[in-house]
């Protein structure tokens, strides 16, 4: 026995043996049955192919007839095992019985695959007669390499379209027979090129597959229940389609090389490397090229599919675009829809008015120059009425198609446009998106039209919410100054009345030494709420000021300053209390109640103040014996603001501004009124930390 004879039954031997034990191994311990049977017989057809071939070599048996049927059992045991694994999502078996788990598929397999070699070997005979050894071997050898390149293409799917976390626990496998099938590729092609097996790789055939054992027992063992989660998509064709492509190609640049060297005599080594060389530059070349990727994508969606595109992983690719906060909103809904369409780039006006557009976003293409509303009358009222995407190109070659609009230049003229689509929400157009040229689709179908109404409409509900947000937060800016201008003008008003009641007693009771006191203080006051009111126009913020202060001098100062009406307020306070507030806009809050109070009771009432401690809170009570208020008037109108009973003389801006600040700073108002018996608020405090 030579020393290949010797080192091809060493290899095969070990792999009968390796086999063997991963047979076993799955026989007594493996509790994946939904896949152990299909593993048992591939390990079982390996152990077979391994077997016979140790056997031809120990029997010196020349007749190779059922090595090849081996052969064929192996491959096609191995490729349905993938292909199971591969359309498999979440499958798993609940029996826990020994029992293997055999599908009404895999039954049909395995009856077809001994089917096939029975028959193959009935026709072996007649085969042989009709045909010569060489086109029979050239026949069989190419049989093996199309199973090779069928395996190869799902190894690969089986690992693209496993999760990324179970990887880790299928890339031993993938690795271990995807090596095998690749050797295979090779060791048959070498055979096919030169019509002969090459002893030294024939020899080593069987300690590759050996290499590939532990390889795919590490597998198993990461996958008890062998539960992956393969995922197959739409794309799985595009990229078998690709591999087998590639496989293809390369086997006929071999076969075009081998002949430039067979008769290219001196030169044929130096033409077979510099074509090879060609060729797998071209290949890399045609891979890389996007645009005749898409095409590729176009074409086996026309021809393979019912529907052109898999919806899913549109609408997850494109909601995914739509949030990405990387870049603002409008840009993600240019992108998005560029994206679906294959296109590299797209523009996106928005409507302002009547016919009035600005552009809110230039997606890889350059801006173009603002356009007066004229340039967009026409194609806004074609869309109001028409609902329609424009395709310039379709446009440009026959206008008939748009028998209602004649394109402004202004559109005709931007680089690369392609498609004028309508943003409409509530059958409103409310945006206009323009398409560059996408790079493998030329035309729109009626499935690519009902694909971009469908994002159109996704774009037009984010674009308007992204707008009404934005008109939301200038508004929000005006009614803040809005709302600190009233509020000043307020103050102001009774900063007025303070001082008009002044002028009005001066000439009775100037002379009067403690009228003239009173008109000091008042001054004071005035001026001291005025310069916090114009502090307050400078910066445009209220005076957020706290301080803790005692309770009793503040409400003494607000009886004070408004004992000259009638009736005149009292105040009883059974002990001192200590609050955090504002002094002054406490003190006016304070005083707007009691005048209300006044201005509501005739001159023989009373207007009462008293202050009494609760266990964490300081109750002040203001209580009058006036005309009060019915219920419909206190829930309506009271502390809505612009609401008031004054006439002209009141701007309902007093009750709604004081409530708002007792509610800041930690308070609570509640009213109890009737017609006719009067009225009593009850403010409730907290006390401050020190009380």
């Amino acid at each position: 026995m030579n020393i290949i004879l010797t080192a091809s039954l060493t290899s095969h031997a070990i792999t009968f043996i390796g086999f063997l034990a991963l047979l076993l191994m799955l026989a007594l311990s493996w509790k994946a049955r939904i896949y152990r049977t299909l593993l048992i017989t591939a390990c079982f057809a390996s152990l077979l192919w391994a077997g016979k071939i140790v056997a031809s070599i120990l029997l010196q048996d020349t007749n190779l007839a059922l090595n090849s049927f081996f052969e064929l059992f192996k491959s096609a045991s191995w490729l349905y095992f993938l292909y199971v694994v591969l359309q498999s999502h979440d499958e798993t078996n609940s029996d826990n019985t020994d029992k293997p788990n055999v599908t009404n598929n895999e039954k049909l397999f395995f009856i077809a695959i001994f089917i096939a070699i029975f028959a193959f070997i009935k026709s072996e005979n007649s085969l042989l007669t009709t045909l010569s050894e060489d086109q029979f071997n050239s026949i069989a050898l190419t049989i093996w390499i199309i199973l090779s390149i069928c395996g190869l293409v799902l190894i690969e799917q089986v690992y693209r379209h496993a999760r990324p976390e179970g990887r880790w626990a299928i890339k031993h496998l993938c690795l271990g027979i995807g090596g095998c099938f690749v050797y295979d590729i090779f060791y048959f092609s070498d055979a096919l090129l030169f019509n002969a097996i090459n002893p030294n790789l024939w020899a080593a055939r069987g300690a590759v597959n050996a290499i590939a054992i532990p390889l795919i027992a590490i597998s198993i063992k990461r996958n008890p229940k062998w539960n992956t989660g393969i995922h197959v998509s739409k794309q799985m064709l595009f990229h078998s389609v690709t591999i087998v492509g590639a496989g293809v190609y390369l086997l006929a640049m071999s076969g075009v090389g081998y002949a430039l060297k067979y008769f290219g005599g001196d030169w044929g080594t130096t033409l077979q490397v510099v074509f090879l060389f060609g060729a797998i530059s071209l290949l890399v070349l045609v891979l890389f090229s996007g645009k005749i990727r898409a095409q590729i994508q176009v074409f086996l969606s026309k021809h393979f599919y019912n529907l052109k595109y898999d919806y899913r992983e549109e609408w997850l690719s494109f909601t995914k675009t739509l949030s990405d906060d990387r870049y603002p909103l409008p840009d993600n809904c240019t992108n998005a829809i560029s994206t679906m369409l294959n296109s590299p780039g797209g523009l996106m006006w928005v409507k302002r008015d009547q016919h009035h557009f600005d552009i809110i976003s230039h997606w890889n293409m350059p801006a173009p120059d603002s356009a007066p509303s004229e340039q967009f009358k026409g194609v806004s009222k074609y869309f109001e009425n028409n609902h329609w995407i424009i395709d310039l190109d379709e446009y440009k070659n026959n206008p008939a198609a748009y028998e209602e609009i004649d394109i402004p230049p202004y559109f005709l003229s931007i680089p690369d446009a392609w498609l004028l689509i309508p943003i409409e929400f509530n059958n409103e157009l409310i945006a206009i998106m323009l398409i560059a040229h996408s790079h493998g689709q030329p035309s729109l179908n009626w499935e690519d039209r009902d694909l971009i109404k469908m994002a159109a409409f996704q774009v037009a509900v984010n674009l308007s919410q992204y707008e009404t947000n934005r008109a939301l937060t200038q508004a929000r800016q005006f009614e803040a100054f809005n709302r600190l201008s009233v509020y000043i003008v307020h103050d102001l008003k009774n900063i007025l009345g303070q001082l008009s009641l002044l002028i009005s007693n001066a000439e009775k009771h100037k002379h009067k030494p403690a009228f003239v006191d009173d008109v000091i203080s008042t001054v004071e006051n005035s001026v001291e709420r005025m310069t916090a009111l114009m502090k307050q126009l400078r910066t445009g913020v209220n005076d957020e000021s706290v301080e803790t202060f005692q309770l009793t001098p503040i409400l003494q100062g607000v009886v004070s300053s408004h004992s000259k009406l009638k009736p005149t307020p009292t105040l009883s306070s059974e002990v001192d209390l200590r609050i955090s507030a504002n002094p002054i806009k406490f003190s006016t809050v304070i005083g707007h109640f009691v005048q209300n109070a006044q201005e509501a009771t005739n001159d023989e009432g009373f207007v009462e103040i008293h202050t009494v401690k609760l266990e964490n809170s300081a109750r002040i009570t203001i209580k009058d014996n006036g005309i009060g208020m019915d219920t419909n008037f206190i829930e309506n109108k009271l502390f809505n603001a612009f609401d008031s009973t004054k006439g002209l003389t009141g701007m309902g801006i007093g009750m709604f501004e004081s409530r708002e600040y007792i509610r800041k700073i930690g308070g609570n108002i509640q009213v109890s009124s009737a017609l006719g018996k009067g009225t009593t608020f009850t403010f409730t405090m907290p006390l401050s930390d020190n009380e």
